[in-house]
């Protein structure tokens, strides 16, 4: 092995890379661009979408509005939905409801309601299968509590009783978390997912053509007879793969850092969402930057040992493939409610990653816990690129075609 040989296939690589638009693309402007401009657009299209269910009118069918003529008059008279008097046929308001010809259905009991002194119950029907559902639940909800608390009012100054009786007490809810560990949070759910999914596919298009690419183009045998080892052309390629996924999870560490940040207002179509001014620790999304890099090898070396049992380019693509979907599942561990790292998990691969950067980007730093993830992982790359070398050594594996 010689340092200087793999310094030189590594430079190689990179030049060759560099040369490329499809690595480029994907290692550069995917990341860059490419994730910030879908979550804006979407998190836009989305708050425009609810606005305008928000502004529509609903029609809610009445049945039972002849049991309570002045309960049912007070609903008319509000403006966010139109209340109908259906009579009393409630099989027929369900089937208009289930074919969404309405959306809702309001059941005043028999009984009614004002002059009642014991709780009476008032059904509302809706269909949340539709997005129009939860809207129109919660639009009848508001009106039917100020008409709640309108008769509640009503009785209590017929016993001469205070409208403080109802309210017997107030509470306020006030928020400890700092305003960085808002900001942690928000990056922790997500910013783990899209960076490992980002550091692998920056490294897929890398390790494609320099390996069943350079097959496919008949530059690896000129290659193999160099003055170069294969240990040596192995490193050069592994070091490649690596740097590219490892530039690409940090142009999406900073990018993503940036929009969550200083750009969550406009995806949620609001001036503050959350109420406070959102703020990050520069050091703790390096250290999340920092362990990417094991990772980032680990996966140049699965990348590089799939790729090479390729004959094509389009084949080894297609090799890749199942690859993704193992990754997805476990970088997702970051987006399950309730999810960190215990000691078993942080021996886990891609898991150990994901829930290791959401508790350094909430602020739960365990040392051990991260050196542990840091180590393994390393481990693990090693290994592979055990594998990878041990693979370049077979020739029915190179000079498959």
């Amino acid at each position: 092995m010689s340092w200087k040989k793999s310094i030189l296939i590594y430079r190689k690589e990179i030049l060759d890379i560099t040369r490329d638009k499809r690595t480029i693309i994907s290692m550069v402007v995917v990341p860059l661009i490419g994730i910030p401009l879908i979550f804006i657009l979407l998190g836009g299209f989305m708050s425009k979408q609810i606005e305008k269910l928000e502004e529509q009118r609903y029609t809610v069918f009445v049945v039972g509005a002849e049991f309570e003529s002045s309960f049912f008059g007070k609903l008319i008279a509000a403006d966010e939905i139109d209340f109908q008097d259906f009579g009393n046929d409630e099989t027929n308001a369900r089937a208009l409801l289930e074919e969404g010809d309405i959306n809702g259905i309001l059941i005043i009991p028999e009984k009614g309601i004002t002059d009642q002194i014991n709780t009476v119950e008032i059904r509302v029907l809706v269909d949340q299968s539709r997005e129009s559902g939860s809207i129109v639940a919660k639009k009848v909800k508001a009106i039917l509590a100020d008409l709640r608390r309108d008769i509640s009012i009503k009785r209590l100054a017929e016993y001469d009783a205070p409208e403080s009786v109802l309210t017997p007490f107030e509470w306020k809810v006030e928020n400890v978390a700092t305003d960085e560990k808002m900001s942690g949070m928000l990056l922790g759910t997500i910013l783990p997912y899209i960076m490992i999914l980002l550091t692998l596919q920056g490294g897929v298009y890398a390790a494609i053509d320099m390996t069943a690419g350079e097959k496919e183009k008949g530059t690896l045998e000129t290659l193999l007879v160099s003055a170069v080892s294969r240990i040596d052309i192995v490193l050069g390629k592994f070091l490649a793969v690596m740097t590219v996924s490892v530039i690409s999870a940090l142009i999406s560490l900073t990018s993503l850092s940036v929009l969550l940040v200083y750009g969550i207002s406009y995806i949620a179509g609001a001036e503050d969402p959350v109420g406070l001014s959102l703020s990050i620790d520069i050091g703790r999304v390096l250290l999340a930057g920092l362990m990417m890099i094991p990772l980032a090898a680990f996966f140049a070396s699965l990348l590089l040992t799939i790729s090479i049992f390729a004959r094509s380019m389009r084949e080894a693509q297609t090799y890749l493939i199942p690859l993704m979907f193992l990754v997805i599942i476990p970088a997702m561990m970051s987006m399950v409610p309730g999810s960190e790292l215990s000691d078993s998990q942080a021996w886990m691969p891609v898991i150990n990653v994901s829930l290791v950067i959401k508790d350094i980007l909430m602020s739960n730093t365990d040392v051990a816990r991260i050196a542990i993830t840091f180590f393994s992982t390393a481990l693990y790359a090693s290994v592979g690129l055990f594998i990878t070398m041990k693979v370049f050594q077979k020739e029915e594996v190179l000079f498959k075609v």
